[in-house]
């Protein structure tokens, strides 16, 4: 119906052809995840380091608040603000790296159909497939921003 074996496979009720069709997505995720997780680690990591040293998480823990409490309610919101820039711009690296991913492993895509488009020399292709990414890059910058108002009350939408 779509094209897409995921979203085909659910619609039609075979739960074992969607957890094929998972299994061989499972091979570009990990190329195309694989270095951006790394860094969105070490973002994360030295955001986190740099939080706890505040004076708020040592009141937190005085008051008796647990551990747990303290990590995620206050430490780790207060620390996502840079977590979640990283994770905008790392989806435009995404959304670039899915041309070489889709062309080596074969999988029709948006990143294919810019490759062939550009090859076969289809210019109205490949303005399409390029304002498309950036549309689709400024809309993830779009939603970090909505997401500092939201993470960080001082931030003002």
């Amino acid at each position: 119906m779509t094209g897409a074996y995921t979203i085909d496979s659910l619609l039609s009720g075979e739960f074992t052809t969607f957890l094929d069709a998972l299994y061989h997505l499972l091979g570009p995720a990990i190329v195309l995840g694989w270095i951006q997780t790394a860094y969105i680690c070490r973002v994360t990591r030295s955001s986190m380091l740099e939080v706890f040293n505040e004076e708020y998480i040592r009141t937190a823990r005085v008051k008796g608040l647990r551990e747990k409490v303290v990590i995620l309610r206050h430490a780790f919101r207060n620390a996502a603000i840079p977590v979640i820039t990283m994770v905008g711009i790392s989806f435009g690296y995404l959304l670039e790296g899915s041309v070489l991913t889709e062309t080596v492993f074969g999988y029709p895509g948006l990143g294919r159909y810019s490759v062939n488009s550009f090859l076969s020399l289809d210019l109205n292709a490949v303005v399409g497939s390029v304002a498309l990414i950036a549309m689709c890059y400024a809309l993830s910058n779009l939603v970090v921003d909505l997401l500092y108002g939201f993470l960080d009350p001082r931030v003002k939408i």
